[in-house]
């Protein structure tokens, strides 16, 4: 039988050599749900719905009222990183709009959300169009009030790449990083960080 390409659950798709679904805990070898899964029920005949338009102006993440940011975080597709990798597990989403993010608190995890895990990191590369090469918990960056921005490699599949010179963060060293950084990760995901 040939290994399933999305959860016959909740309809995630599946990674290559992916044992368990990331979303619900579906076993793919032993083809059981995990224990005290429950199927939702159904809600009646749907019609399909056409995907949204794109935005026609970026998506912006503000602070809430009275916490300010000291960084953003601009997230985009860059077709030159993705040509100099190896992947071609899947197309290169072009004409996405670049997705602003506020780094609140001290810390911002970057990474793909995870409900059975638990993992639901402020940089979510899960979010369509989804960047498959990017580990669940892929990388940290720590700015404290005062003190410098870093990143830390939190032992990625693919590593974390900084500068167009692709410098590699090394697992669990703190660098340090300048307004208009820019750092690489998974298939063709650039986050360039902008001081507010």
């Amino acid at each position: 039988m040939p290994p399933e390409k999305i959860c016959p659950l909740c309809e995630t798709p599946r990674e290559p050599g992916q044992r368990f679904c990331e979303e619900c805990g579906y076993d793919y070898v032993t083809r059981t749900a995990p224990p005290g899964w429950v199927r939702p029920s159904p809600r009646g005949p749907t019609q399909p719905t056409p995907p949204p338009a794109p935005p026609s102006v970026p998506p912006r993440q503000d602070p809430p009222v009275g916490v300010s940011a000291a960084w953003l975080a601009e997230i985009v597709p860059d077709r030159a990183y993705f040509d100099r990798g190896d992947d071609g597990s899947a197309p290169f989403p072009a004409d996405t709009p670049p997705r602003l993010v506020a780094l609140l608190g001290n810390r911002t995890l970057i990474g793909r959300r995870s409900r059975s895990r638990g993992i639901f990191p402020e940089i979510d590369l899960s979010l369509p169009p989804e960047d498959i090469g990017i580990s669940r918990t892929h990388a940290l960056l720590e700015h404290p009030a005062g003190r410098p921005l870093t990143i830390i490699d939190l032992g990625s599949a693919n590593g974390t790449w900084l500068g167009d010179g692709l410098r590699r963060v090394e697992r669990g060293v703190a660098v340090e990083l300048a307004d208009g950084a820019h750092i690489y990760l998974g298939s063709w995901t650039r986050i360039t960080l902008r001081a507010r």
